[in-house]
């Protein structure tokens, strides 16, 4: 299954006019903080998709701080 979906993201690609990774991080509510990787992507008909490629938790223990 895992390559038919690399298959299907790669057709999904270059059929694209652009496209670029992303990176979010959030805290899942168990507190384990998480790494989302995705993929943005403008067709050729000017239609913005998103598709998730992994979420990865993240094995430090840092938290973000304010600063003002």
């Amino acid at each position: 299954m895992t390559d038919n979906i690399q298959i299907i993201l790669i057709e999904r690609l270059n059929g694209c006019k652009f496209y670029r990774p992303a990176l979010d991080d959030w805290t899942d509510v168990s507190g384990t903080h998480q790494l989302s990787i995705f993929i943005r992507r403008v067709s050729r008909q000017f239609i913005i998709v998103e598709d998730l490629l992994d979420l990865c938790p993240m094995k430090s223990t840092a938290k973000g701080r304010h600063t003002r």
